[in-house]
């Protein structure tokens, strides 16, 4: 996740890091130099085709509409990812806190909040399938220290409410992975903005002279850059700058374990690096 406030406009201008401008410039040239191309043989007197600029206009319109509703769509993903990472990360403080208040066996105390510890490591590896062997584990903990008597009632219940938020958010996590965006989307949104950002040059050659090759860049930097930060926000999990920052949550995680463990050797912080944090 890209963390960086502008000092100024011109920093906000000039910023490469966590730019999609790099990835959609040399796209960005060509249909420019198509613009250049066009308008250099139209001023040599050459008989172009010119489409008419009022249903390009038109156009443009829907696919920025479209293009708006397919990023706001990969925002909620994203947005969604973040909010159950902080769910889990508020379920393993509380769950820390309520123990220390209802297990009166510590090595019992310990031994789950060790289980917790790998469930949060099974959950921030990419496809590790421990994450749901480490909740019942748990689950079993509690099960054993109800029915021998040391764990109440009700105190299993709050234990147990934990860990239904804890597996909650696991689902919506595994949800966010095993499920994209429909691929139809994509499909139709990088189709239909080179189709358009290739015709565009038709329709302006004529009217804007050598403000083409700019009015085309620029038009095409708009679309193809929304269609490459929807690409960018759609897996929430990527190894991406864009990313939910799974690798800092996670050793915030593991260090609120680990100090209500009363172990000295914490996991350190995750630093943003180059305005990126992991």
């Amino acid at each position: 996740m890209i963390v960086r406030t502008p000092r100024n406009y011109l920093d906000l201008l000039i910023a490469m890091q966590g730019s999609v401008l790099p990835q959609v410039l040399p796209k960005i040239i060509g249909f420019a130099l198509l613009s250049v191309l066009l308008e250099a043989l139209f001023l040599a007197g050459a008989h172009l085709p010119q489409l008419p600029l009022g249903p390009m206009a038109g156009i443009g319109i829907a696919l920025s509409l479209f293009l708006g509703f397919r990023n706001n769509a990969a925002y909620d993903r994203w947005w969604e990812g973040r909010k159950l990472w902080g769910q889990i990360v508020g379920d393993i403080r509380s769950f820390c806190r309520e123990s220390d208040v209802l297990l009166t066996d510590g090595a019992v105390r310990i031994r789950t909040l060790e289980t917790l510890h790998d469930f949060i490591g099974a959950l921030a590896a990419p496809k590790s399938p421990g994450a749901e062997v480490a909740l019942d584990r748990v689950a079993a903990v509690l099960a054993a220290e109800t029915r021998t008597g040391r764990l109440s009632e009700i105190g299993a219940m709050t234990l147990l409410n934990r860990l239904a938020g804890l597996t909650s958010a696991q689902v919506g996590i595994e949800r966010l992975k095993a499920t994209p965006l429909p691929f139809v989307y994509s499909l139709l949104i990088h189709r239909t903005v080179f189709v358009y950002c290739t015709l565009l040059p038709f329709a302006v050659f004529a009217g804007a002279g050598w403000f083409s090759p700019i009015l085309t860049g620029v038009t095409a930097y708009v679309f193809l850059g929304l269609a490459a930060v929807t690409d960018c926000l759609e897996d929430p999990f990527a190894e991406s700058d864009h990313a939910v920052p799974v690798n800092a949550l996670e050793a915030i995680c593991k260090r609120k374990l680990e100090t209500a463990m009363g172990r000295s050797d914490l996991t350190p912080l995750v630093e943003t690096k180059d305005y990126v944090l992991k």
